[in-house]
């Protein structure tokens, strides 16, 4: 995809890895709506247009579509990166934290994409989404995020089947990224797995829309990793009990 000229629109965009790649967009002839709710770090140029919205609502997800059209003339690249982690050990009821991650990390990219689809049905259109190797791999402590990210990815692989040909849909499996995503998750980072720093991350997702890449892997080793962990069931199950003791003992 060339990337000069584009409209282009990125949820969660004002911090971590949405904020890492706009600024590497800005080196490009392009426009784009920086959608997030805290507007304190997003850099001051005439490319960005800052959309202060919470997008885990049908109604924040439609002021973002008015807003594209209003401040963009459309859409070429939709971006939906908003969302959140969460590390806890299950057990404690708690339905509004469910609802909000699962609105969050679900219903507004699925949403957004059908959105976009029912827009643009012609156009050449490029939607990407945010998920995890947690939307491949269990982890302890990651139960409900883990939750969301295997209905997104399994939700979005079916759908890359049903996209007509004027679209290409995309799928970012980042792994630990250093960003503040473990804070918020409440968690320090994960040392235990492949880490990146969000700079290197930010760069492989440009490589991955610039090439068109359907399933976009910033941290290139995972996918073999991920084959030998399935090859040997056993090395595995001994990671995750390991990661299971570590949960216990907060």
């Amino acid at each position: 995809m060339d990337i000069n000229g584009k409209r282009i629109v990125i949820t969660g965009a004002t911090s971590g890895l949405g904020l890492e790649v706009l600024r590497l967009l800005l080196k490009y002839d392009v426009h784009i709506l920086a959608v997030g709710r805290n507007m304190e770090h997003l850099p001051k140029d005439n490319k960005v247009f800052p959309l202060q919205c919470d997008v885990a609502s049908r109604e924040g997800v439609e002021m973002v579509f008015s807003e594209a059209e209003k401040k963009l003339g459309g859409i070429d690249l939709f971006w939906a990166n908003a969302g959140f982690g969460c590390y806890q050990k299950f057990g404690e009821p708690d339905w509004q934290k469910m609802e909000s991650i699962f609105e969050t990390n679900v219903l507004s990219p699925f949403y957004s994409l059908e959105k976009l689809l029912t827009l643009y049905p012609n156009q050449k259109i490029r939607f990407m989404v945010t998920d995890s190797i947690v939307g491949q791999m269990e982890v302890p402590g990651y139960a409900l995020y883990a939750a969301t990210k295997f209905a997104v990815n399994g939700g979005m692989k079916s759908i890359q089947y049903e996209v007509p040909g004027n679209v290409i849909l995309s799928i970012i499996y980042p792994v630990a990224t250093r960003t503040r995503f473990f804070e918020r998750a409440g968690t320090s980072i994960d040392k235990s797995g492949p880490i990146q720093s969000s700079e290197a991350c930010a760069r492989a997702i440009l490589r991955g829309i610039k090439k068109d890449k359907k399933n976009i892997y910033p941290y290139r080793l995972w996918p073999f990793a991920y084959f030998m962990l399935m090859s040997f069931p056993f090395v595995k199950h001994f990671i995750l009990k390991m990661r299971n003791k570590e949960l216990q003992r907060r």
